[in-house]
């Protein structure tokens, strides 16, 4: 059985590379460094995903992507490179087509995460479906429940981590808008809801422990405000356009470690939660949105 096809569409060679390394094990990789050439390219070839670079000459824009998905099948993942995560971008890009987004600058894990996310909600031949599961990180079923000692301690260890080598880590509270308004017959399904998203979205080394009812806490390693942000949104997104028997969105609170800070590993930690749940509680007062502390 020959492999899927994804096509790149970008003009960066160095992209063009790291993607191309990333991808070469389970897929073949077509490139184009255009959009007016990937359209031609799409008259005549099927695809299985599409990778499409923001930073193009003649710029991404709600025309560019239409273009693409009206070419292709509906359930065709488009995927955009970009470091734009304002909210008003996003929206647009989702609402022309895009299925999701992948961040700057390119990890391997992050692109293989985003493309395991994107593949899986679709519904894939076979070879596909395998990649979608060879990528995603199993449910982590022996994760106790709610303890801030499990929570405080692997927090600290990651924390010394990235002081140690610089480099980042995030963390954010995802909390379900209007929990207690919703029906006890239905409230334990919208937490399994909400949890199915995360789960779905979890890299390797992320950490998710459920906070109590509607709430999550979600610690990302080796994660940038950036790119912390891109995945707050890509969640309350999911939540937002996802089936359910109730309307249902989310408040998320976002905080990211600044490398400089002062003091221990675990004081580093205390502030960090402190900080991430004034901005859960400032993202609440108004519901279904995201704040950056």
């Amino acid at each position: 059985m020959s492999p899927p096809v994804v096509l790149i569409v970008s003009e960066d060679p160095h992209k063009l590379s790291t993607l191309k390394r990333i991808l070469k094990d389970s897929f073949q990789v077509v490139e184009r460094v255009d959009v007016k050439q990937a359209l031609e390219f799409l008259k005549h070839s099927h695809v299985d995903l599409i990778i499409l670079d923001a930073r193009l000459k003649q710029g991404h824009n709600t025309e560019t992507a239409r273009q693409l998905r009206d070419t292709v099948s509906p359930d065709t993942p488009i995927l955009l490179i970009t470091s734009n995560i304002k909210k008003s971008f996003a929206q647009i890009a989702l609402n022309s087509g895009i299925t999701d987004f992948i961040n700057l600058p390119l990890d391997k894990d992050e692109v293989n995460q985003r493309i395991a996310v994107a593949l899986k909600s679709q519904d894939r031949p076979k070879k596909i479906s395998q990649i979608a599961q060879r990528s995603t990180p199993k449910m982590r079923s022996s994760l106790p429940l709610t303890t801030r000692e499990f929570l405080s301690d692997q927090a600290i260890k990651e924390i010394a981590k990235a002081r140690k080598s610089s480099t980042n880590i995030s963390l954010l509270m995802i909390e379900l808008d209007e929990f207690k308004k919703i029906p006890a017959a239905k409230s334990s399904k919208a937490q399994d809801h909400l949890e199915k998203i995360l789960h779905q979205n979890l890299r390797k080394n992320d950490i998710l422990i459920p906070q109590g009812p509607g709430k999550f806490m979600l610690l990302l390693p080796r994660t940038s405000n950036r790119a912390a942000e891109i995945i707050a949104e890509t969640v309350r997104t999911e939540v937002l356009r996802t089936s359910f028997s109730i309307p249902l969105s989310v408040s998320i609170g976002l905080i990211s470690l600044d490398k400089s800070a002062p003091g221990s590993a675990d004081e580093v930690f205390d502030r960090l939660l402190e900080g991430v749940k004034r901005a859960a509680g400032e993202a609440k007062k108004t519901g279904n949105r995201i704040v950056s502390s």
